[in-house]
């Protein structure tokens, strides 16, 4: 079965937008994040200062590869394995009931702690990521596909963004009712 290049396009650039601004995020907050990543207790400590420098890397090499038509396939197997890694790593540490820590999926003001909805997401973003190693369909881009895909990335990112913050919302809640 093959993947329409418009819906290709969408998953494409939101992925690489998703994964360019989160590396860069992290990598601009180090310390935060090496801070968030100790929290995690998955890492020993030796290496935490250098994992809070290559995982953003990783993130957005794989970003910028995703716009490479020579390196997409490696960038896809890239982020298909972060998004996995990421989720394990949440998973294991709700089960240990250690939820009380950021995710470090992004920086700010409003902080998310982890919980089993960021791991759906997560493994969500996976199995979207995977649709990109579909067989690209043949059909040519026409001008009106231009605006479909700009719109379609604006109502893929907005949609995120609503996810996100509904599941940020989701543990303001279970604290509030603690």
């Amino acid at each position: 079965m093959n993947i329409d290049p418009v819906v290709f396009n969408i998953v494409n650039v939101c992925l690489s937008i998703l994964f360019l601004s989160s590396g860069l995020q992290k990598l601009l907050n180090r310390q935060a994040f090496a801070t968030i990543l100790d929290q995690y207790a998955l890492l020993p400590a030796i290496i935490l200062t250098p994992a809070a420098v290559i995982i953003p890397c990783l993130e957005m090499a794989c970003a910028l590869a995703l716009l490479s038509p020579g390196l997409h396939q490696l960038a896809v197997a890239g982020i298909v394995v972060l998004l996995l890694v990421y989720a394990v790593a949440m998973s294991l540490n709700v089960r240990r009931g250690n939820v009380n820590i950021d995710c470090g999926c992004s920086f700010g003001v409003s902080q998310q702690t982890i919980s089993m909805a960021l791991v759906w997401r997560n493994s969500l973003l996976a199995i979207i990521a995977l649709s990109l190693f579909a067989p690209l369909g043949n059909r040519e881009i026409g001008l009106f596909d231009y605006g479909v895909m700009v719109l379609g990335i604006i109502q893929f990112s907005l949609l995120y963004l609503i996810a996100n913050t509904l599941v940020a919302q989701q543990a303001v809640t279970r604290e509030l009712k603690s």
